[in-house]
């Protein structure tokens, strides 16, 4: 899927987390010809040139532009000489035929530097290193000698984990799956750390990934996600094969075509229930202690994450499916109708809706906070949460609005109806919220792969925790799929009038 979508996922710095362990660097005196990721700023990264010893640092906003400042201008057919790459070693150069920038590393490998690969390759080449490190002399001369700090800590447990690899390629006695192996140890490394949002996808599942956001995929049409360890229906979209056969939200997937799900994370489980188009899956449910086998038709599924209709009296019923990139778009289409028709009400219904982009809750967010705090945010390395605002016109501001919630409200959803509650904008109607109060990076490997990392945790403007707890309505009613009557919508329609 393509990088500029997937890196603007979930409000997180440019870099989001670039490197799992630091790197033993106790040996290297000498700065200079590298790219360094400072690991207390989390996305900053600087080039020390070899010639004089300065700093700059890279954006990817202004790279280019430093790039062609700093770069040693050579002619292609140089390149092919390896007396004239070795002394380019630990420089940024610049072809003169065919205008490309390329960084020489320090043992002679090339790489190209463009618009596409920017990010991969200086997430590739950097190293770890503390702020105080690369303030200790200014400007940091190639003979200069620093005193690394960085943590080598987990060096013994990096060597251990290569060690067993190379022995069982050396010497197990059968045929060694590279590629099961690897994946199995991600797995583990990631079980480990107990939390059901870190989580890694293949390539076909990032792609995956990335078009249940937007709205596109082939499959039944659930949100699943681990909740406790166990793979759960977080919501079951409208008009889809998964509502036609009468799952629900809560429905807990123990086996998939009779296969058990426990230990099984949601990657697995979406590989399996996904397929082709009319073909079958056989889910054994677990709901209200009860087994049931459902059978479901595959489909091909598509969802617009806004839609509206019209209810007498003014007011207008807007259901929000997801939080996707075009989300806020639609709204403000929608905001913008909503004025010129004079309306009366709004009724908001975010039942169901899993969440999505934490950018897009915060610019819908906008349409009713005036440059108010939607959220704040808190990672691990911050003492207090940071504050994140709203921005825009908050056009909807002075119509009253209710907010309709269950279950299966959940993330960005969480985040929206927890900021219009907290400033008393709208009343929230229901049943209590999923309870995801975590944000999650989303950074993509270069064989397509991906991973999702849990950053930072998250709080309403008030400093409310959501997570494992869920937000609380105003008023509760529960749903009851027996009847024919919709009393939350009815309860929602009564408060706006």
């Amino acid at each position: 899927m393509k990088n500029n979508k997937i890196n603007k996922i979930l409000e997180i710095s440019l870099f989001g987390i670039l490197f799992l362990f630091s790197f033993n660097l106790a040996s290297a005196k000498d700065l200079s010809g590298r790219f360094w990721l400072d690991v207390e700023n989390r996305g900053m990264i600087w080039y020390i040139n070899p010639d004089d010893g300065i700093k700059y640092e890279i954006k990817i906003s202004n790279a280019f532009e430093t790039f062609g400042s700093i770069a040693k201008k050579v002619d292609d057919k140089d390149l092919t000489s390896s007396k004239i790459t070795n002394s380019l070693k630990g420089r940024i150069i610049y072809t003169n035929q065919s205008k490309k920038y390329i960084y020489i590393n320090l043992v002679g490998k090339r790489y190209e530097l463009n618009q596409n690969n920017l990010l991969a390759i200086l997430k590739q080449i950097s190293i770890g290193i503390k702020s105080n490190d690369l303030n200790a002399s200014t400007p940091v001369k190639a003979s200069a000698t620093i005193n690394l700090r960085v943590d080598t800590s987990q060096d013994t447990y990096l060597d251990k984990i290569t060690s067993i690899w190379n022995l069982l390629k050396q010497k197990y006695a059968g045929s060694v799956d590279l590629e099961k192996a690897s994946q199995g140890a991600i797995d583990g490394m990631l079980k480990s750390l107990g939390d059901d949002y870190t989580t890694f996808f293949t390539a076909t599942s990032s792609t995956s990934f990335i078009d249940d956001l937007n709205g596109n995929f082939e499959g039944i049409g659930v949100e699943i996600s681990l909740k406790n360890n166990i793979i759960t229906i977080v919501s079951v979209l409208p008009g889809t094969p998964a509502e036609r056969a009468g799952l629900k939200n809560n429905d807990i997937i123990s086996a998939i075509d009779g296969k058990s799900t426990t230990l099984m994370n949601t990657e697995d489980a979406s590989k399996l229930i996904r397929g082709k188009v009319g073909s079958e899956v056989v889910l054994t449910i677990t709901r209200s202690g009860n087994l049931l086998s459902i059978s479901v038709i595959r489909g091909s599924i598509h969802f617009d994450s806004v839609s509206t209709s019209s209810i007498e009296g003014g007011i207008t019923y807007i259901k929000m499916r997801s939080f996707s990139l075009n989300s806020p778009e639609l709204m403000n289409k929608v905001a913008d109708q909503i004025l010129v028709s004079n309306g009366k009400g709004i009724i908001l219904d975010l039942r169901g809706n899993p969440g999505g982009y934490l950018d897009s809750a915060k610019k819908i967010a906008g349409l009713w906070i005036d440059n108010g705090v939607v959220v704040k945010q808190k990672t691990k390395d911050q003492s207090e949460p940071v504050d994140m605002k709203s921005s825009g016109v908050a056009k909807l501001k002075n119509i009253k609005t209710v907010v309709l919630v269950d279950g299966g409200s959940a993330s960005a959803s969480e985040i929206l109806a927890g900021a219009l509650q907290d400033y008393g904008i709208a009343k929230i109607v229901g049943e209590k919220t999923y309870g995801k109060g975590s944000v999650q990076d989303f950074s993509t490997l270069n064989d397509g792969s991906s991973i999702k990392i849990t950053i930072a945790k998250w709080f309403t403007p008030r400093g409310r925790t959501i997570d494992k707890i869920g937000i609380n309505p105003d008023i509760e009613i529960l749903y009851d799929s027996n009847l024919n009557i919709d009393s939350q919508l009815n309860k929602a329609i009564e408060l706006v009038k």
